[in-house]
């Protein structure tokens, strides 16, 4: 699943996502040994912690738009994590 998240949630999905925020730009760094990516997006927590006046200054409410991207699977992937033979 990982390689499939690494070909489709890339930097240019994730800004699309972000759009509302006019993030200045995006940076993805994978973690394969984790089976992770981290995304640093700059410009959209309305002048960073300290200065920001919405409520979530910390911008860590916002990792559900990356949660909602939707990610085409394959098929035969589906039928293999459904546990159903193909």
């Amino acid at each position: 699943m990982y390689p499939l998240l690494v070909e489709q949630l890339t930097p240019e999905v994730v800004l699309a996502q972000f759009a509302h925020r006019r993030p200045a730009g995006a940076q993805r760094y994978l973690l394969p040994k984790l089976g992770a990516m981290n995304f640093v997006l700059d410009a959209v927590l309305d002048g960073g912690v300290n200065g920001a006046l919405n409520l979530d200054a910390h911008g860590k409410a916002l990792s559900y738009l990356i949660l909602k991207t939707e990610i085409a699977v394959p098929s035969d992937l589906v039928c293999r994590l459904a546990g159903s033979p193909g």
